[in-house]
Formats: structure tokens, sequence, C-alpha cells
């Protein structure tokens, strides 16, 4: 059994209109199970309070992730890769004080009545040695680019997740690249694909999101947490 993750991230009352057309296009491709990653307090401007009761209603049913507290990072130097993966929006490998946003994160959750099952830091940047702090929380799994972490079970899959660049300079190499990537990641048996807002701003994104999805119908879509009991099944046999 191959598995598929369809991830909608950057959930804030900003977006919430984008996420909606977003959410629309994958049911009427057949996907019912979305996992949305919520921002808490995008860019310390907003706030899900602001559109609680909206807000609770579009991920009813479905897996809720944590994605950070504020979205918000600390400049990299001009020299440092990961200026590659983000812009100014690793937050999680800009500051020291991960405990302290993560629970601020959880509280804003529970004030609009959701909890999280998982958190996934912005960009997908994150300290490994901060892992154990998600533990502590009670967080099931996290991810990077690369790797589903089991935090529970210890154990991590491969699985490079597929996205698009939301970087204006990036956005045309990463259509590039999703054309290439997705016909080598197809394969795996873990399928991950990350869909942001800003990418209903581009026609050819779209239409590659519509194909994507009409190509891997055959993939069981899954949570995260139905992938990992799943495979922990089988790590069992």
């Amino acid at each position: 059994m191959r598995f598929l993750n369809v991830s909608i991230h950057d959930i804030t009352p900003s977006t919430f209109q984008m996420v909606r057309e977003i959410v629309s296009i994958l049911k009427g491709s057949g996907v019912e199970k979305i996992s949305f990653l919520v921002i808490p307090t995008y860019h310390n401007l907003e706030n899900l309070n602001q559109m609680e009761e909206e807000i609770r209603n579009l991920v009813q049913g479905n897996e809720v992730i944590l994605h950070g507290y504020t979205h918000l990072g600390k400049r990299f130097p001009f020299y440092s890769h990961k200026n590659l993966f983000t812009n100014y929006e690793g937050e999680f490998v800009s500051f020291g004080d991960t405990k302290e946003r993560i629970e601020r994160g959880i509280d804003v959750l529970k004030s609009v009545g959701l909890e999280a099952q998982g958190f996934i830091p912005p960009a997908w940047l994150m300290r490994k040695e901060d892992f154990n702090i998600l533990k502590d929380f009670g967080f099931r799994f996290t991810t990077d680019r690369l790797y589903i972490y089991d935090l529970k079970e210890d154990r991590r899959y491969l699985s490079p997740v597929l996205t698009f660049s939301c970087r204006t300079l990036m956005d045309q190499l990463s259509i590039l690249t999703f054309r290439l990537s997705s016909k080598v990641i197809s394969n795996l048996k873990v399928v991950r694909f990350a869909i942001h807002p800003g990418d209903l701003l581009y026609p050819e994104k779209v239409k590659l999101i519509y194909t994507f999805l009409e190509k891997n119908r055959e993939l069981r879509l899954s949570s995260f947490q139905d992938i990992l009991d799943e495979l922990k099944l089988i790590q069992k046999k």
C-alpha cells in the first residue's frame, strides 16, 4: 500500500479565502482528507481569534497541525543555504525560546477550539535537538523537507515533500523542479504534497496541482497520523 498526504500550509485569517479555494480544488479532485497547517499569530499582525468559527469549521474532521507561532524569523547571512528555502520565515532556527513559542501557539489553538496532533515548523526548519520539546508537548509527529518523524516511536521515514517555492525569485525554478521531482517522488511509499495559498496566484501551478492529483488517484489519501499508524503495523509484521 502507498500513501498520499495532502497538506495546506499557512492557514490564518488573511489567507482564509485562498485556503477555501484550495479546499474546493482538492475536493473537486476527490481529496477529502487534508492536513491543515495553522499559524496562531501570523507575523504578530493577526490572530486566529479574528475568524474563530470560520477556521474551526474549515478544518473540522481533518488533521490540524501547529505551524509555528508567528511564522516570522530573522534574516540569515547572505551566504547561508537556508536562504534557498525561506525568506524571513525560519522562526524556529532564529530564536532560542522554542518551548515558549510552542506553548503560546497551543494556547491560541485551544482558545479557538482546536487541538494539534503534530507540529511542522515554518519552512520545515528546526533544530533536531528541539524534537524533545515537541515530545514533551505530546506531539505525535513533525517533518522536515526530507523526512516524516514519528516522535513517539523515534523513527523517521523518507518522504521528500513536493511543493512550490513561495519566493518570487524561485517561483519559475520551483515549477520546473516540481515537474521533474514529481515523477520520482510519486514512486515512493509515502508521498507528501504541500500547497501554499500563494500557489493560487500562478495558473501554471494550479494546473500542475490538478495534473498531479489526477495522476496519483491510486494512492491512499491519509493524514500523517494514519500514515504513521500503518507504517508502525508494517514494521511489526
